[in-house]
């Protein structure tokens, strides 16, 4: 602790290192004070208890290159067990640097002061607490889950853990938010599904080759492989892709009606892969119109409505899929003359 080291102090080397505007330097020292008097109330956390109260203590720190990983017990009924010397010792007998020391004794000291808050509001039920010691040797098996463990990993693997730590960074102090209920789903408006071309099927049916003989050719660099291939194909092999094409359509067209269908309520029979609205004549209804007209009946939704509902989401997400391959090939063949 030093006394001439205030919130103040410490506010304007911040700002002064950082660069930051001089509005930030009230703001920061009034931020740290707030937390150090909250972080206050809540000590000494022996207080909590009046007789022996274990607890696990978890730590699991990374600092550059090396993990310390640690699980002990800890007195929460022990005024003299501290923190910051438990910290120095384990530094020194692990060869750990200073900078594990402040990290350390931080470590424990969060999870001291959540189980003393716990105990004093009465939430004993949420506290993990351990049964007195009866015997000065763990079982052996059970000691393998206790005790200190030193790693060290690859520089080339730093950043992709230090993106890791950075998403789960949290502030230590943040201000009750009101979150509001999640908005109710947007239905997606069923449009008809957009026409494929010969070009298109044609990348659908050579692109995995293509990316399976390149593996790290991108999405784009394949369209435009994929295009020079189609510019040296004849006019006789052009026309192979037409029949296939036009099946392709008609698939993707039958399944937006059975997906219109289904929307609209109708009552459908699936017959050979394609939903058919029933039809019924004004002979067999009692309406006004005119006889002999067909009109579309309504009825209650049937069990082979509700499976043609639960197949729509697939469908969207197939095409979807789809869609965003031929979006990319269609948009390097801007310059290809398809047939």
């Amino acid at each position: 602790y030093e006394k001439d080291f205030t919130y103040e102090t410490f506010a304007a080397a911040l700002v002064r290192d950082l660069d930051l505007p001089n509005c930030f330097y009230k703001r920061i020292a009034k931020s740290i004070q707030e937390q150090v008097e909250k972080a206050q109330k809540s000590m000494p956390w022996h207080e909590a208890v009046t007789n022996e109260s274990l607890h696990p203590i978890f730590i699991n720190l990374r600092l550059n290159d090396t993990i310390y990983i640690d699980r002990f017990e800890w007195d929460l009924n022990n005024p003299n067990n501290s923190p910051e010397r438990f910290a120095q010792t384990v530094c020194e007998d692990l060869g750990l640097s200073g900078e594990f020391e402040a990290q350390i004794a931080l470590a424990i000291r969060e999870q001291l002061r959540d189980y003393s808050r716990l105990i004093r509001e009465g939430l004993k039920d949420r506290v993990t607490r351990l049964p007195p010691v009866t015997a000065a040797f763990r079982d052996r098996l059970e000691a393998e889950t206790w005790g200190p463990s030193v790693k060290y990993i690859l520089a080339d693997d730093i950043p992709q853990l230090e993106r890791e730590d950075f998403k789960r960074m949290r502030p230590l102090s943040r201000p009750t938010m009101h979150i509001p209920p999640p908005l109710p789903p947007t239905v997606k408006p069923n449009r008809p599904p957009k026409p494929v071309n010969t070009f298109l099927m044609f990348c659908r049916q050579n692109r995995k080759k293509i990316m399976a003989d390149h593996p790290a050719t991108s999405a784009k660099d394949a369209s435009k492989i994929l295009g020079d291939m189609w510019q040296k194909l004849s006019e006789k092999e052009r026309a192979s892709y037409i029949p296939m094409t036009e099946a392709e359509n008609q698939r993707r067209m039958n399944e937006w009606r059975m997906k219109e269908n289904a929307l609209n309520g109708l009552h459908t029979t699936l017959t050979s892969g394609v939903a058919t609205p029933t039809l019924i004549t004004s002979s067999h209804v009692n309406s006004p119109a005119i006889p002999g007209t067909p009109v579309l009946l309504a009825p209650r939704i049937t069990p082979s409505v509700a499976s043609s509902l639960d197949d729509v989401d697939d469908i969207d997400a197939d095409d979807d899929e789809d869609d965003e391959d031929d979006d990319d090939d269609a948009a390097s063949a801007s310059s290809v003359i398809v047939g």
